[in-house]
């Protein structure tokens, strides 16, 4: 993913799952060290699902 590329409506998981697939096509041992050092799957743990967004939304 680029810098600049708009990620506001992107399904990032999506693409970190698409992102995983290539590397681990590539080279094995690159995906082992892509997962051990990338901070994205760490940070959509922390992101609220849809479903409490729509819960908080529904109190309002």
């Amino acid at each position: 993913m680029a810098h600049l590329e708009p990620i506001v409506n992107s399904n990032v998981r999506a693409q970190l799952t698409n992102m995983r697939t290539v590397i681990g096509a590539i080279d094995p041992q690159l995906l082992s060290w892509f997962t051990s050092t990338e901070r994205i799957s760490p940070t959509l743990t922390l992101r609220p699902s849809t479903a409490s967004k729509a819960r908080k939304t529904e109190h309002t």
